[in-house]
């Protein structure tokens, strides 16, 4: 998303151009669901490529669809026990919570 807001100073227009740029922040579970469900994180979007995401303790995470996020720590549940899926995490993953694991691949890039 671009804003841009013109300011006339002296017969000369000046053009500021901010964007909206997302810090790489951390996106937590907020309840249990769906990864693919907005309601389920922090960010009220889907995690992306992009992403650090977190699965907090006390929260079970359902994989409904083959995703992709930046980092991956879990301290909750990540249930991958939903058809064949695939979950890749391009950068670090760090755990102590549970998964449960059936036709689905887990790749660490």
């Amino acid at each position: 998303m671009s804003y841009e807001k013109f300011i006339l100073s002296d017969s000369v227009i000046y053009v500021l151009d901010v964007r909206k740029q997302k810090l790489n922040a951390q996106i937590l579970s907020v309840q249990t669901g769906n990864w693919n469900a907005t309601t389920t994180w922090s960010c009220s979007c889907v995690p992306t490529s992009a992403d650090d995401v977190k699965i907090v303790a006390g929260h079970t995470v359902f994989l409904t669809t083959n995703q992709t996020v930046n980092n991956l720590e879990l301290v909750g549940n990540l249930n991958l026990n939903t058809n064949s899926r695939t979950l890749t995490v391009n950068g670090n993953f760090k755990g102590s919570g549970t998964s449960t694991l059936l036709k689905v691949s887990l790749t660490i890039a």
